[in-house]
C-alpha cells in the first residue's frame, strides 16, 4: 500500500471481543483485536473506533519517554501503556462508557502492596493533539520510585503536554501511581475520578486541567505539605470534589485533604464544590477563585478571589452520586459566566440543562428542577415536561414564572373516558399576561390578580403556561393548588 493509499484511510476499528490483529482494521467487520494493533494504522488526523469490550491485551511504549537521569541509571525499562494515542489521533469508544474498558495491569516488582512496579501497565498515554473519549480507564499502574518522570506519573493517563491533548467523558477508576494516580499532564473534560490512589500525592491528577469533572473516593498514602488531590494544575472549572476524597491515614491512606498546592500562575479555579469532611483538610494556595463552595472543615489558606461560599457538609447536601439535593447551597448559586465554557458544556455531568431553575449550580452537576416543580404543584399524576430557565421555586415553595414557559402533563382520571372536576390557581403578580394552552389550544388568558380555574378532565392533558412580562414588570405568574376529585 502506498503512502497515498494510507492517507485516504481516515478511520480504523478495534474489537476486543471479536477482532483479530491479522485483520485489516479498516471497518468494524474486519476490526483489529488490540488497541496497539489498531493504533498502528493511525496517521495524523485519523480516528480509531473501539467497539464495546475490555481491552486488556497488547502494550505500547511512547517515543522519547521523559525519564530522569536517576531513573535511567536504575533501569532501562519504560512503563508501557495499553495504548499510546498517536499525535493528532482520536480514540473513541463506540459503546457505553461502562461497556468499553481500557484495562491496565498492577506491577509486582516493588511497592507491590499498591500494585506499583516496573512490570505495571498504565491505561493510556497521549501524544500532543491526541484525544481519548468515552472509555472506562481501569486499573492502570506505574512504577513507585520518587522520581519526577513518566515512569512514576499517571496511572490512568499520562500525556505529553497538558494543553495539547484531551480526555473526554471517561471514567477513571482504581488507577495508582506515585504521583497523579488518575492522570498526569492532560486535560480532562466531563470525566469521573473514582477510587484512584497515589503513594506520593495527587490521586486525582497532577499538572492537569479539569472541566466539569467529578471526584470521589480518591486517596493519597503520604501526608505532608505537598500532598493534594490535585496539584500544580491548570484550570479547574465546574468540578465537584466529594467528601470522601483525602490524604492522611485511613488504613494507610490519607484522611485529611489539600485540594490544591502550587496552582499554575493565572489559571482559573471557578464554580467548584469542594466538600471535604476529614480533619486537617485544606484548600491551599488557590488564586483566581470565583463562585466556589468550600466546606467548613477546610482551612482556606492563601485563597484569592470573590463570591466564594463556606458551608457545612449538611448545607452543601450532595447526594451519593454527587448531585446536589434540594436545598443545597450549590443550587442556582452561580452564573453562566463562571460555570459554562466550551469544555464544561451546557448540561451538568448528569445531563440536566445548565440554568434550569433560575440560576446555574456550582459544581459538575445541575439539580433537576422538573420533578421538584411537579412536587410543588401537588398531584402525584402530574409531570412537568419542560421549563424555561427563568422558572423557579419561590420562597413559599411555589412555582413562579417571571417570563417564558412551563409545560406539564396531568392525568387526573385513571381512565380515558372518566371525566372529573379539576382546578388550579394562578396568581399573576406582575403587569404582564399569562396564557394557558390545553392540548394545543388556548384555554385562558389571565392578567394581574388571583384566578381559580375550574374544568373537567379526562385522560392525559397537556398544559403550557406562558407568561409575557409587561412594562417594568417585577412580578410574574405563580402556579398552585392543582386538584382533582378523582386521581389526585
Amino acid at each position: 500500500m502506498t503512502e497515498a493509499d494510507w492517507l485516504e484511510r481516515l478511520t480504523a476499528w478495534v474489537d476486543a471481543a471479536n477482532g483479530d490483529d491479522a485483520n485489516t482494521g479498516w471497518d468494524a467487520a474486519h476490526a483489529k483485536k488490540t488497541l496497539a494493533g489498531a493504533m498502528s494504522l493511525a496517521w495524523d488526523g485519523d480516528t480509531v473506533h473501539a467497539l464495546p469490550g475490555v481491552y486488556d491485551a497488547g502494550t505500547m511504549v511512547q517515543d522519547n519517554p521523559f525519564l530522569t537521569a536517576a531513573t535511567k541509571n536504575k533501569t532501562d525499562v519504560v512503563i508501557p501503556s495499553r495504548v499510546v494515542v498517536q499525535t493528532n489521533v482520536t480514540l473513541v469508544a463506540e459503546g457505553a462508557v461502562d461497556e468499553t474498558v481500557i484495562e491496565g495491569v498492577a506491577g509486582s516488582t516493588r511497592n507491590s502492596d499498591y500494585g506499583l512496579g516496573l512490570d505495571a501497565v498504565r491505561c493510556v498515554y497521549l501524544n500532543k493533539g491526541s484525544k481519548v473519549k468515552g472509555f472506562t480507564l481501569r486499573g492502570g499502574h506505574t512504577d513507585a520510585t520518587n522520581e519526577m518522570d513518566e515512569n512514576n506519573y499517571g496511572g490512568g493517563v499520562a500525556g505529553r503536554a497538558v494543553d495539547g491533548n484531551a480526555v473526554e467523558e471517561c471514567i477513571v477508576t482504581n488507577c495508582v501511581s506515585h504521583r497523579g494516580g488518575g492522570g498526569y499532564n492532560a486535560t480532562f473534560t466531563r470525566c469521573r475520578f473514582v477510587g484512584n490512589r497515589a503513594t506520593g500525592n495527587s490521586p486525582v491528577g497532577r499538572q492537569v486541567a479539569l472541566y466539569g469533572c467529578y471526584a470521589a473516593d480518591n486517596f493519597s498514602r503520604d501526608g505532608g505539605m505537598y500532598c493534594g488531590l490535585v496539584q500544580y494544575h491548570n484550570d479547574i472549572i465546574g468540578c465537584t470534589f466529594a467528601a470522601n476524597n483525602g490524604i492522611g491515614n485511613l488504613n494507610g491512606w490519607v484522611t485529611g485533604s489539600r485540594i490544591s498546592v502550587g496552582q499554575q500562575q493565572g489559571y482559573k479555579f471557578w464554580n467548584n464544590v469542594v466538600d471535604m469532611s476529614y480533619s486537617d483538610s485544606y484548600a491551599q494556595v488557590i488564586s483566581n477563585a470565583y463562585n466556589n463552595v468550600f466546606s467548613t472543615s477546610l482551612r482556606l489558606d492563601a485563597l484569592q478571589g470573590e463570591n466564594n461560599v463556606v458551608a457545612s457538609h449538611e448545607d452543601i447536601a450532595l447526594g451519593a452520586d454527587g448531585v446536589p439535593r434540594h436545598g443545597s447551597v450549590a443550587i442556582d448559586a452561580s452564573t453562566f459566566e463562571y460555570a459554562v465554557t466550551n469544555q464544561t458544556g451546557e448540561t451538568g455531568l448528569n445531563g440536566v440543562r445548565r440554568g434550569l431553575g433560575g440560576g446555574v449550580d456550582i459544581g459538575a452537576f445541575e439539580f433537576d428542577w422538573l420533578p421538584q416543580f411537579a412536587q410543588d404543584l401537588g398531584p402525584k399524576n402530574l409531570v412537568v415536561t419542560e421549563a424555561d430557565n427563568a422558572v423557579f421555586e419561590n420562597r413559599d415553595g411555589l412555582v413562579e414564572i417571571p417570563s417564558g414557559n412551563l409545560a406539564l402533563t396531568w392525568t387526573p382520571a385513571p381512565r380515558q373516558n372518566m371525566n372529573c372536576p379539576c382546578s388550579f390557581q394562578v396568581n399573576v403578580t406582575g403587569t404582564g399576561t399569562l396564557t394557558v394552552m390545553k392540548d394545543g389550544e388556548v384555554f385562558g388568558t389571565y392578567a394581574q390578580g388571583v384566578h381559580d380555574v375550574h374544568f373537567s378532565g379526562s385522560g392525559a392533558m397537556a398544559f403550557t403556561f406562558a407568561y409575557e412580562p409587561g412594562a417594568n414588570d417585577e412580578g410574574g405568574a405563580v402556579l398552585s393548588n392543582f386538584l382533582a376529585s378523582i386521581g389526585t
